[in-house]
């Protein structure tokens, strides 16, 4: 199984293990999940979120109209507006998924990277949607009376951030916010985190859209789904969704799930190891 580009460039961010008594794990073999439980004990806070990716060939009929029209729309009519024009859309199902969506979602020929992960509340982990791509442009409207901003770049990395927070009904809020990186690692001076002292650091370019992040509230079995448009040329859309495997152009949508503490359960969207 293919896995995205990794966005080797991007922060990582680890929960500590003993510190919080939340197991941390980035894993799709559920024996690896299974056997570090045993490590320690997870705390009461510890969250988890389940992801993958299904991917057809560019055009697909229905992760352009058939998916979109079957899903609810969960954002707010301004900000589902102003993330069109950037080429996204986000959907949430509830309840059963469509059939077509549970055929893609369950087969190892549509899916890519399946992936559990451990939340600490509050904490962001960074998720690879493509790249490392040779060259990107894109135009970013971050407001309805901005112009758009054009971006070229090279060696280029997006991916989504997503911080978690437990909600009451055993729901879980997300907030998901878009990044993109691109070109040379650049150098810079700065202070540790206790503030005796200064380190160097480095990295690339790092593109951030705070107007376009969105906050939703999952409930246990809702899919959280984040796609490109039908029209995204130009767009964030088309530098997220539109990945080059294997000298072919392929189309992506980001699924995801949220849940409370470690299950002991196979995890529905990390039933297979990648390779």
């Amino acid at each position: 199984m293919r896995r995205p580009g990794k966005a080797g460039g991007f922060l990582v961010l680890v929960i500590g293990l003993f510190s919080t008594g939340c197991v941390s794990t980035d894993s799709t073999h559920t024996a690896f999940i299974n056997g570090i439980r045993g490590l320690a004990t997870p705390g009461p806070d510890c969250l988890h979120v389940q992801t993958t990716f299904i991917e057809q060939p560019a055009g697909d009929a229905y992760l352009n109209k058939g998916l979109w029209a079957a899903i609810g729309k969960p954002l707010p009519h301004e900000l589902t507006t102003l993330l069109a024009r950037n080429g996204i859309r986000v959907g949430v199902i509830t309840g059963n998924p469509p059939g077509e969506f549970d055929r893609l979602i369950s087969s190892e020929h549509t899916t890519v990277s399946p992936t559990f992960r451990t939340m600490q509340p509050g904490k962001p982990k960074v998720i690879a949607i493509n790249g490392p791509i040779a060259r990107v442009e894109y135009s970013a409207v971050t407001s309805f009376t901005a112009d758009p901003t054009p971006t070229t770049g090279n060696d280029a990395e997006c991916a989504l951030s997503l911080t978690a927070w437990p909600a009451d009904n055993n729901r879980v809020r997300l907030v998901c916010e878009l990044l993109v990186q691109h070109g040379d690692r650049q150098s810079w001076i700065a202070p540790t985190t206790d503030g005796t002292a200064f380190t160097r650091q480095e990295r690339k370019n790092l593109e951030t859209f705070p107007t376009l992040s969105w906050e939703i509230t999952l409930s246990p079995g809702d899919y959280l789904v984040v796609g490109a448009t039908d029209n995204p040329v130009g767009t964030l859309g088309q530098a997220f969704f539109f990945p080059m495997v294997n000298g072919v152009i392929q189309q992506r949508v980001f699924v995801t799930k949220a849940g409370h503490g470690m299950t002991s359960e196979t995890p529905p969207l990390a039933t297979r190891p990648t390779k």
